[in-house]
Order: C-alpha cells, then sequence, then structure tokens
C-alpha cells in the first residue's frame, strides 16, 4: 500500500488529504487521471500561493506583458533560491504575430544569430504577473471525480466506499467517465448553504439520502463540477468537505443544508 494524494502535490496537495491505496492503483490513477490537474496551468498558478512550485520542465503555458506593450506566450516557472522564490518565463519561439524569440537562458553565442530573432531578457519584463486562462475543464472530469472519491473515502471510511454502489464511480478512475455518471461544470463560483467557495478554498460536498440518487460536487481554486450518480444504492449523509488550500489543519465535514 501507498500514500495516495486526493489533491495532487503539484497543486498544492499535502498530508492533510492523504489515503493509503495500492501502489499499481496509484500508480495508474497518477499516470492516467491525475496529469490533467497538475499539468494545468490555471490550477498550478493557484497553487503557488498556497506553497505549491512549478518547474522549467512543466511547460505550463501563459502570457506575460513587457514595459514595451508587446504581449508574449511562453511557459512560466519557478525557482527556489536563497532569498526565496524567483519567477522565470521563456517565450515560445514563434509568437503569434510570427516574431522569433530565444530566452538570454539559451546556451548559445548570440552574436551568430539572424537578426531577426529577438532575445528576452528578464529586465524587458513589465511586471512579473502571469495571465493563465480557465482552467481547461474538458476531460478533468475522472481527475475531479477522483478527488471526490477520495474525500468520500476520508470522510465515511473505507468500507463504505468499498460497497458496490461505488463500482462507477471506480470504473471511471481509468480515465474515462462511466456513462451512469452526470458531469457538469459550473459557470459561477459553488455555494454551500449561505456562502460560496472561494478562490483559495477547495470544498467537496456528497449525499444520498433516498439510496436511488448520488450527488456531489468538488471546487479546486474556483474551479467547480457537479457530478450525479444513478442509480445509486447507498445511504450516504449531507456533507461538505470544506478546508482552505493553503496550510492549515485537516478539512472538517459540514453536515447542514447545502444549496
Amino acid at each position: 500500500m501507498t500514500d495516495e494524494h486526493v489533491i495532487p502535490t503539484s497543486i498544492g496537495g499535502n498530508s492533510r488529504t492523504i489515503i493509503r491505496v495500492c501502489k499499481s492503483c496509484n500508480n495508474t490513477i497518477g499516470r492516467d487521471v491525475d496529469k490533467t490537474l497538475s499539468s494545468d496551468g490555471w490550477m498550478r498558478m493557484n497553487a503557488m500561493f498556497v506553497g505549491g512550485i512549478a518547474k522549467r520542465q512543466d511547460r505550463l503555458e501563459t502570457t506575460t506583458t513587457l514595459k514595451d506593450g508587446r504581449k508574449l506566450e511562453g511557459h512560466f516557472f519557478f525557482t527556489r533560491t536563497e532569498n526565496g522564490v524567483l519567477h522565470g518565463f521563456e517565450p515560445k519561439k514563434r509568437q503569434p504575430d510570427g516574431t522569433l524569440w530565444l530566452s538570454e537562458e539559451v546556451q548559445t553565442d548570440f552574436d551568430t544569430l539572424p537578426r531577426e530573432i529577438n532575445i528576452f531578457r528578464r529586465d524587458m519584463v513589465e511586471y512579473w504577473g502571469y495571465y493563465c486562462p480557465p482552467a481547461r475543464t474538458s476531460g478533468m472530469e475522472p481527475a475531479m471525480l477522483k478527488v471526490l472519491f477520495g474525500i468520500v473515502y476520508m470522510d465515511q471510511g473505507q468500507s463504505i466506499v468499498e460497497s458496490q454502489a461505488f463500482d462507477v464511480i471506480r470504473s471511471s478512475l481509468s480515465g474515462t467517465i462511466h456513462h451512469d455518471v452526470q458531469a457538469t461544470w459550473l459557470d459561477k463560483p459553488m455555494q454551500w448553504g449561505d456562502s460560496t467557495i472561494r478562490n483559495h478554498e477547495h470544498a467537496v460536498y456528497f449525499e444520498c439520502d433516498n439510496n436511488k440518487i448520488f450527488r456531489g460536487g468538488v471546487a479546486l481554486f474556483g474551479t467547480g463540477i457537479r457530478f450525479e450518480i444513478q442509480p445509486f444504492s447507498c445511504f450516504l449523509p449531507k456533507r461538505c468537505v470544506r478546508w482552505d488550500g493553503r496550510p492549515g489543519p485537516p478539512p472538517e465535514s459540514q453536515q447542514h443544508e447545502s444549496s
């Protein structure tokens, strides 16, 4: 058995949300499911504020603005130094306007390069802020369902998620959502009771109080999705497990009514 991070470590997951699973399952989920979350620029950008770090080899797409107003497409990354975290940006070789760029960090003799190639330098950046489009939700459904499954495991116990009713969810962890699972992405922040799940928070809610229909949802860094599964023959009390994405205590289950 090995530790499975319900929230991938690359987007801020830590010891607060760990469950024990078999090694082969962990490897398969990490390779085929978690990668849609861990490689998404929006998720990784937000994870920076909760202790995550984006490495150069992750090649997370973004756009940055230069002092002369030009915008460059490329990849952002961060490097840990003795003085903290250093921002980094690597432009795409060919920009949408047709211009060619290389980073000053490239090991080459710049004097020999053709004139049409522009050299990107750190001092050209107006400010070290990046733009990342909202999470590319298409294809993330199995990963978000895995987060939901993992939190139910933590909150309700292993014996509950081992019931036959959860076979539909388990089969979806291969990377393709089962046809009995209806997934709907939210176009506004998720609500729980009278409060709104904020961008730096994570939340998972679930219920099946009639032994017929499972309803649940996941919100990570402001990106929310709802799931409905029927038939579903396992009673689950109405719960919302909600926690700050930043370092802190383990998630706590809330039992008041959801909206």
